[in-house]
């Protein structure tokens, strides 16, 4: 007696490869979501050894808090371009005091600088594959300010992603910044008062907060549909981003995740002064 083997028929070997097709569509975001959850886990790391990196320099310079700005020259600089990052000790006027090099000796290492989820690189100084990846930014309305002066250290950010999910190879950088016009004079924050934006006004009375947009990259979602902050007080949270004051630094979301509104102005919650930027200001002016 001969047998016959049955193999699958057409219709079958259609049934099990949708079956798999189905499972594989339903599984593989599940996946993603895990491997995101990872990296905000990884960044949310990164950025509690900054914090307590910080409080340990504060601890040993007189509780005063690192530079965001540099003095070259007698003139205070914004810092757009950012610090070198490892710094150069033997130059004149050197980036070594910046925040991003200050807290180097607490930390050992430049591979927590960077934000794992950080899909961009913005190598404006062709520095290349070899130079360490930055992407937290360091809040410059503190700089050189004692801690005392942070009223509300639980919602005053310390470090985020001013990059956005971008990174900066050899470059570290402060955002907001300090306006401060006159470099005779000490750059530290102060209480705004009325002409806080004039050129003429006195330093550190306002702020001003570099906006990058233009590119995929600059997308303020880069965990869900929100990021990590340090804040002043040491702990890590991750906040939900969609233009509330109390959590977002930017007053209004675009569907992509950008910070625009929908005349495609890129606005910042500030006090009611419009002197310095919610979130980041150490006095509260805000009252978050």
């Amino acid at each position: 007696m001969h047998r016959t083997t049955r193999g699958f028929t057409l219709i079958e070997l259609l049934v099990v490869i949708a079956i798999i097709a189905i499972l594989a569509a339903i599984l593989f975001p599940v996946f993603a979501q895990v491997r995101e959850k990872a990296r905000q886990t990884s960044c949310a790391s990164n950025l509690k050894q900054m914090g307590l990196a910080v409080m340990q320099y504060t601890q040993d310079n007189d509780e005063q808090y690192p530079a965001g700005s540099l003095s070259f020259g007698g003139n205070w600089t914004d810092g757009f371009f950012g610090w070198q990052l490892p710094c150069d000790p033997g130059e004149a006027n050197t980036d070594c005091v910046a925040a991003g090099n200050s807290i180097q000796p607490y930390i050992k290492t430049k591979g927590i600088y960077a934000c794992p989820s950080a899909t961009g690189r913005w190598d404006l100084y062709g520095y290349g594959s070899k130079a360490a990846n930055s992407t937290y930014t360091y809040n410059g309305d503190l700089q050189f300010s004692s801690d005392s002066v942070v009223v509300q250290p639980t919602t005053t950010v310390l470090f985020w992603s001013g990059l956005m999910s971008n990174s900066w190879p050899g470059r570290t950088q402060a955002n907001p910044l300090l306006n401060c016009g006159h470099g005779d004079a000490p750059c530290v924050y102060q209480p705004g008062i009325a002409g806080c934006q004039d050129d003429g006004a006195p330093n550190g009375v306002g702020d001003h907060v570099l906006v990058y947009s233009g590119s995929p990259n600059y997308k303020k979602w880069i965990h869900g549909h929100g990021d990590n902050f340090s804040f002043a007080d040491g702990h890590v949270k991750w906040n939900g981003l969609s233009g509330d004051i109390r959590k977002d630094p930017w007053i209004a979301t675009s569907p992509g995740g950008d910070m625009l509104d929908s005349s495609g102005n890129d606005p910042v919650h500030t006090d009611s002064g419009q002197c310095h930027t919610c979130l980041f200001a150490p006095d509260n002016p805000c009252n978050l």
